[in-house]
């Protein structure tokens, strides 16, 4: 739901902010001050619509950010919503108070997002950046807190301080848009030119229960933040202490998912991934040996990535890479990001397989999700199953008897090194038609 968003400078000293720099080499004469620091040394910041945007951070290290996008634009989830700013976008959720209402902590501070966006535009999975650049004549103290829908980063001069929320867990992305989280980012501050930025991201479709992808009106994003610098060096705390800083990565478990494991990339979680298929749920696991771009007959399918046994097209993983949604086969839509399982002819199972790479203990999210909706085409018609070294901890149907069009799971378990965990779909009805099931898994080590 997010993407990178740039700090509000507040202050006399701040006057004339389009150019992007914000010199406050004065602003320690012209800035009200808190009683715990010297008269004049607290500049503050907040978000709100002053605030530049970008696609990718233009901070992070081999980021080519492209030019900014505008400003940001203030959002509320409805009409009614506590705070909401004259001229917000009114995104029109069903819970108008469901994000953090009390902004009195961050002063002039209001959510933000993306210029250009409307309530009925997509949001799954929307990133962006927001970025404020500024001098300092010396740096004491300096905090910034932040809230967000769903998950967001703070770089300050291009390194990482700390994160909220996530685009794995529904849990913790809950946490990050009804309440604060603070930052100590007086370590990362230098005496010249700063760059602020808070790299936002929303979260999938699977929560907000959409069926074929949301919009911003049932699956919002946003960003609120703000905070102050000590300008005269004082290393004491600047009027309203922060809570505990949580800039420690230590509290938060490690996450890795299906999707990135089917894509490779590196350094994203515990644990490994493979993919492959078996003739049976009791029978051995084969790994996919081939891949591609394409699939032989399958219209709008190429540029999605396949894996599949030799010379053959099912049971098959697939994946879309791409920015944008496709249709392969016109009978489902693949968003950008999203993972499928389809199983074999003959009833042969997919299976995307998480093996632990220590012991530990970890907990396990997972929604199955039929693809096929698309009239005058049949539903998907699926039997899922999640299990452990070879034993189903979890199954049911999908559109079969009774079920809806999905299946999710839930649980916590204790592994040992090399223990694995199966994630499986299976033909259900007797035929592999339209059977392409979306897996949503998620794998967190505490």
């Amino acid at each position: 739901m997010h993407r990178a968003l740039a700090l509000r400078l507040t202050g006399p000293a701040l006057v004339g902010a389009a150019a992007g720099l914000f010199s406050i080499r004065e602003a320690a004469a012209m800035v009200p001050a808190p009683s715990a620091t010297a008269p004049g040394c607290r500049v503050s910041f907040a978000s709100g619509s002053d605030w530049t945007v970008y696609a990718a951070d233009p901070t992070a290290p081999g980021t080519i950010a492209g030019a900014p996008l505008g400003h940001a634009q203030p959002v509320c989830l409805g009409s009614s919503s506590r705070g909401c700013p004259t001229g917000a976008l009114i995104y029109g959720h069903p819970a108008p108070d469901a994000w953090l209402g009390e902004t009195a902590p961050l002063g002039a501070a209001v959510w933000i997002w993306a210029p250009g966006v409307t309530p009925d535009a997509a949001g799954d999975l929307a990133q962006y950046v927001f970025v404020r650049r500024f001098e300092l004549p010396r740096v004491g103290s300096a905090w910034l807190q932040l809230a967000a829908d769903d998950f967001a980063e703070v770089r300050v001069n291009g390194t990482r301080v700390g994160a909220i929320g996530s685009v794995e867990d529904i849990a913790s992305a809950a946490a990050a848009h009804s309440s604060l989280a603070t930052f100590d980012i007086a370590p990362y501050l230098v005496a010249g030119k700063n760059t602020i930025s808070v790299t936002a991201q929303n979260g999938p479709s699977s929560y907000a229960g959409c069926a074929n992808g949301c919009r911003y009106r049932e699956n919002p994003a946003g960003v609120l933040f703000g905070g102050a610098i000590d300008v005269c060096g004082n290393p004491k705390p600047l009027g309203r202490p922060p809570d505990r800083p949580n800039n420690s990565a230590a509290r938060v478990p490690a996450c890795t998912t299906a999707a990135r494991g089917f894509a490779r990339e590196r350094g994203t979680g515990p644990g490994r991934w493979f993919f492959g298929w078996s003739v049976a749920l009791d029978a051995p696991f084969v790994p996919f040996a081939a891949r591609s771009r394409q699939l032989a007959d399958l219209a709008d399918g190429d540029g999605l990535a396949y894996r599949t046994p030799p010379s053959a097209t099912h049971p098959v993983a697939f994946m879309n890479p791409t920015n944008a949604v496709r249709y392969p086969g016109g009978t489902m839509s693949l968003q950008p990001g999203q993972l499928a399982l389809h199983p074999g002819r003959a009833g042969e199972y997919a299976i995307a397989r998480w093996q632990a790479t220590e012991p530990g203990r970890i907990t396990i999210t997972a929604e199955f999700f039929g693809l096929s909706s698309h009239p005058p085409y049949p539903p998907t018609t699926t039997d899922v199953h999640v299990r452990r070294g070879g034993v189903t901890v979890s199954g049911g149907f999908v559109n079969l008897g009774g079920a809806g069009n999905a299946f999710t799971h839930a649980s916590r378990l204790d592994v040992a090194a090399g223990e694995t965990v199966d994630f499986a779909v299976g033909f259900g009805n007797g035929t592999y038609d339209h059977d392409s099931t979306a897996l949503d898994a998620t794998v967190c080590a505490h």
